[in-house]
């Protein structure tokens, strides 16, 4: 008599043991799709202000959700009083008031606040990029057409003469 095939048993519902997925037939590996999250920016503030606090994943989930849901409130709002204004550039005047408009009384002050304080530092960087990038130009020879190029996207853009 022959014996029955032995076939590999059925996992047991709630095992943890993973099941692997037959390889694809061209032979590569499929990339994963980045999940962009606030986590990191949310754990380093977290460090600045608490050293010694940690935080769960779960907890982590719920505070990234939270930042997701505020920041698109305010875009929303944002793009209202762009419209509101028939303007289609938006300002960072437009980003305070959406946030005076939706963040409560004292908070709202506090974001006003600590933006109006953070502004003229992202200034001062995209100035002294703009200052390396001109540097670089001037190397170039006096008669470059590129070079006129930058100089008239500066002066149009930020104010600043060369």
């Amino acid at each position: 008599m022959s014996q029955p095939a032995k076939s590999t048993p059925a996992p047991k519902k709630g095992s943890k043991k993973a099941l692997s997925k037959p390889p694809r037939k061209d032979g590569k590996k499929r990339k994963r799709s980045r999940k962009e999250n606030y986590a990191i920016y949310i754990y380093k503030v977290m460090k600045q202000l608490l050293p010694d606090t940690s935080i769960s994943s779960k907890a982590m989930g719920i505070m990234d959700s939270f930042v997701n849901d505020i920041f698109q409130r305010i875009t929303r709002e944002v793009s209202r009083l762009a419209n509101y204004n028939k303007q289609r550039t938006i300002t960072s005047r437009e980003i305070q008031t959406a946030v005076c408009l939706l963040l409560p009384g004292e908070l709202a002050k506090h974001a006003v606040f600590e933006s109006t304080k953070a502004l003229p530092q992202c200034k001062v960087r995209a100035a002294t990029a703009l200052l390396a990038k001109i540097s670089l130009q001037e190397k170039q020879p006096k008669g470059s057409y590129k070079r006129h190029k930058q100089n008239q996207f500066c002066q149009s853009n930020c104010g600043l003469y060369y």
